[in-house]
């Protein structure tokens, strides 16, 4: 059986706000948000894996590409 994805609305610093969901897969959620700081959209990724080595290193090739 497959891990659960995380929290639908997950708890971010309140510098963001969500907005909606934007997709998620086999490493976990990307939504859509808004930084308030710096007034614009970002897209921000939740892992639903947080803590595994293996996956952090997966991850932080993704953010490269």
């Amino acid at each position: 059986m497959e891990a659960p994805l995380p929290d639908p609305r997950p708890r971010l610093p309140e510098r963001y706000e969500l907005m909606r969901l934007l997709g998620q897969g086999g490493m976990g959620a990307v939504w859509l948000a808004r930084d308030r700081s710096l007034d614009r959209l970002v897209a921000i990724k939740i892992l639903k894996h947080f803590g595994r080595p293996d996956l952090q290193q997966r991850f932080d090739r993704s953010l490269s590409s």
